[in-house]
Parts: structure tokens; sequence; C-alpha cells
């Protein structure tokens, strides 16, 4: 099972924090099942309503993001996929801020899928 983690590792507040997908046709590429019964949780991260009004420095908010299973028709996502976000969001004094970024769907405890027992 996976999450989305938005954190806030800066040092001051962060407000009105927007994620959008960068390109609409790459993303669904990356999904095995748009039928799938958690689908509408993982579109929703990225909607006007899924803004964050403010994210203190330190803390984190997240939401569901699909899963992948031994059982392939259970899967949400095509294992080792990517697609590219952009992340908006203003400072308390209303500056503006934009960043992209790659996910990518593979287990993020080992980096490259293996480790010594």
């Amino acid at each position: 099972m996976f999450n989305l983690v938005i954190a806030n590792t800066g040092n001051r507040p962060a407000i009105d924090i927007k994620l959008t997908i960068d390109n609409q046709e790459k993303f669904k590429e990356c999904i095995e099942n748009l039928e799938h019964q958690l689908i509408d949780n993982i579109f929703r991260c990225f909607e006007e309503d899924a803004t964050i009004p403010l994210l203190i420095n330190g803390e984190t908010r997240s939401n569901l993001f699909g899963l992948i299973s031994r059982k392939t028709e259970e899967n949400l996502w095509k294992y080792g996929s990517s697609f590219s976000i952009t992340i908006n969001y203003k400072d308390l004094e209303k500056n503006k801020y934009q960043s992209s970024l790659s996910l990518y769907i593979k287990n993020s405890k080992y980096f490259a899928g293996s480790s010594w027992s």
C-alpha cells in the first residue's frame, strides 16, 4: 500500500499547497486499473479541493495512494512507473513558489528493491 506524503522540510510555514499532474496521459499510463475502487482517492490528491491551507515546518499530511499486490487483479499501479507533478505553494507573505517532482511507484524503503534480512 502506498501513501502520498507532503512534508514541509523548510524552516517556515507553507500555505495554499496544491499538487497538479504535469501530463495526464503519462499519469494514466502508470495506472494498471482505471476501474479500481481506490482510483478516485488518487485523483482527488490533485484536485483544487485538495489544497492544503497551512503546513507548519516539520509537519506532514498524507493520503492513501493506491497499492501493488501479488494478485495482479488487485493492482492499481504499474510497479516501477513514474510521472511528474508540480507543487505550488506560498509563504506567509504570499510569495509564490513552484517545484517539479517525479513520483516513482516503487518500494521506498530500499532504493534498489532489496536489503539484508
